[in-house]
């Protein structure tokens, strides 16, 4: 035992070197597994990230579709509603201008039989006027006796007296055909000028027309310059329920944008 005491001394400071490596192993291989498991976690962490930077990019993209989207219907939008309403616009000057133009053949049929009876009215006058100047002669006629001079004249010599024929008016007939001509003449002129008003104003909407039609056509490709007024009624007659199916499409499209963007 004597002869071994040194051989165990050495294994037991071996075998302590052994307990303190073995001790030190196990303190890293717990280090390491901490470390490891760590470096899984950030690896996680960092696949998160990257997956959190995908969806925000598709989003982002989705985004940008959406806005463009809306700005390229918005625009078309803008586009039919003016086309939209400038047929409603052109149509009611349409209609107006039909309507004047109906009102303003009527006026100038009135105003041709107005003209006629005042024509017949002027006639009656000057008629009237004249039987009753020619029953004064008569009268006078009637009244003179040779060598007496005439109230008229004054001369003395009544080769051709005047004769009294026909009906002759009174003073107060003739007074009232008289008035009836002016009255005839005075209804003439107010109508004429009512005829002359419509017809300006014909013209003047016209005119309204054609710039409109002009402004139309500049947005359409169909030519709307040699279309009269009925024919231009019929093209916007077909079109606008176009336009107007396309401006509510258009709306329930952009309306929905926002509900998209909002459940994305």
């Amino acid at each position: 035992l004597l002869l071994d005491q040194p051989r165990l001394q050495e294994l037991a400071v071996k075998l302590a070197d052994w307990e303190e490596r073995q001790t030190l192993a196990l303190t890293l291989e717990n280090e390491l597994a901490i470390l490891q498991k760590k470096r899984d976690q950030r690896k996680k962490q960092l696949e998160q990230t990257a997956n959190e930077a995908k969806e925000c990019q598709a989003s982002l993209e989705q985004e940008r579709a959406a806005m463009a989207d809306f700005a390229r219907k918005a625009l078309e939008q803008e586009k039919v509603n003016e086309i939209y309403s400038k047929c409603k616009t052109l149509q009611e000057e349409c209609n107006g201008l039909l309507a004047l133009e109906n009102s303003t053949l009527i006026l100038k049929e009135q105003t041709t039989q107005q003209f006629l009876r005042y024509e017949k009215a002027q006639s009656d006058y000057e008629e009237a006027q004249r039987l009753f100047f020619a029953g004064q002669a008569g009268m006078l006629a009637a009244k003179l006796k040779a060598g007496e001079c005439c109230p008229v004249c004054g001369s003395e010599h009544h080769p051709k007296l005047a004769t009294l024929s026909g009906k002759i008016p009174t003073e107060s007939e003739l007074k009232k055909i008289t008035q009836n001509n002016k009255q005839a003449r005075e209804v003439y002129d107010e109508m004429k000028g009512r005829y002359e008003r419509a017809k300006a104003d014909c013209h003047a909407r016209g005119q309204i027309l054609l710039r409109l039609q002009k402004e139309l056509g500049e947005k359409l490709s169909d030519s709307l310059s040699e279309l009269n007024v009925i024919a231009l009624i019929e093209y916007i007659e077909k079109k606008l329920p176009e336009y107007q199916s396309n401006c509510e499409r258009l709306e329930e499209e952009i309306r929905k944008i926002p509900r998209q963007k909002k459940s994305e």
